[in-house]
């Protein structure tokens, strides 16, 4: 039970991380009344909702696709060790920042 238990825990500590740090200081209860709408600062508002929060949808975003398309390809190849310079996929993706 415990085994299944940690991951959703460590998830939601790092999301909450995710949201109460960043490069400017902000005191938690601020950050707290300005994720549920509550008297915040404007400016803490801004940098939660305009920054902070953003950026961590992304990052979940970001990383259930990477686990969804490492899945996918050790599905196709039907190699549990299969990653992306099989396919040169890497490499395609280097060239496209090359060039731009």
């Amino acid at each position: 039970m415990m085994k299944r238990l940690w991951m959703p825990l460590l998830l939601l500590l790092l999301m909450a991380a995710d949201l109460f740090l960043g490069s400017v200081s902000l005191a938690p209860a601020d950050v707290w009344s300005a994720l549920w709408g509550n008297d915040a600062l404007d400016v803490v508002y801004k940098i939660v909702w305009n920054f902070r929060f953003p950026k961590m949808v992304t990052a979940l975003l970001a990383g259930m696709a990477l686990s969804v398309c490492g899945v996918q390809m050790q599905t196709l190849f039907r190699n549990p060790l299969a990653d992306p310079y099989v396919m040169g996929i890497s490499s395609g993706g280097g060239l496209g920042v090359a060039f731009t």
